[in-house]
This record gives C-alpha cells, sequence and structure tokens, in this order.
C-alpha cells in the first residue's frame, strides 16, 4: 500500500503569506482610519470656525436692534415733542386771532356808535 502525501491547494498561502496579508489590510486600515480622522478633523474645525462667525453676526444684529428700539424711543419723543409745540403755537395763534378779530369789532362797535 503506497500512501501519498498530497500537497496543499494553490490558493492556500503559507503562514508567512498570510501574515503579510494581515499586515496590508491592517496597513490599509490604519490610513482608512486616519484619513477619516482628519476629515473628522477637518469638520470639526470649520465647525468652530462657522459657529464663532455666526456668534458674531447674532451679536452684531442684536446691538443693531436694540440701538435701533433706542432711536425709535427718541424719534417717539422728539415727534411728541413737535407735535406740543406745534398744538401751542396753534393755540396762541388762536388766541391772537379772537383777541385781533375782538379788539376789530370792539372798534367797529365803538366806530359805529
Amino acid at each position: 500500500f503506497f500512501l501519498m502525501i498530497r500537497r496543499p491547494p494553490r490558493s492556500t498561502q503559507s503562514r508567512s503569506s498570510a501574515a503579510s496579508d494581515v499586515y496590508k489590510r491592517q496597513d490599509k486600515y490604519k490610513q482608512q482610519y486616519n484619513m477619516l480622522d482628519q476629515e473628522l478633523s477637518d469638520l470639526q474645525a470649520n465647525y468652530e470656525k462657522d459657529k464663532v462667525l455666526w456668534m458674531d453676526k447674532f451679536n452684531f444684529l442684536e446691538h443693531q436692534r436694540e440701538q435701533l428700539k433706542n432711536d425709535l424711543v427718541d424719534a417717539q419723543c422728539k415727534f411728541e415733542l413737535t407735535l406740543q409745540h406745534i398744538q401751542k403755537h396753534r393755540s396762541n395763534d388762536k388766541e391772537e386771532s379772537e383777541s385781533s378779530h375782538n379788539a376789530l369789532i370792539q372798534s367797529c362797535l365803538l366806530y359805529t356808535s
């Protein structure tokens, strides 16, 4: 009886070749991890820059809103003072007109009597 020792098929790798493939895959995964880690760092940095930019814009608009509120209050006060001033002059004009009208009537009455 003759026993033949079979050789492994060519698709089966030797131990050193299999270990080499593991190291190659590890290196590939490490490169992918580093690339993804860099992308994450870039995204976080961009997020922080955008956050600062938008906070500055928000603060500027808040300040502008407060300034416009104050300007509106000042304008309303000036308008009310101007209105009071006009009403006072109108009242004075009316009194003067009535006074001169009454004086004219008096003079006409004196002239006719």
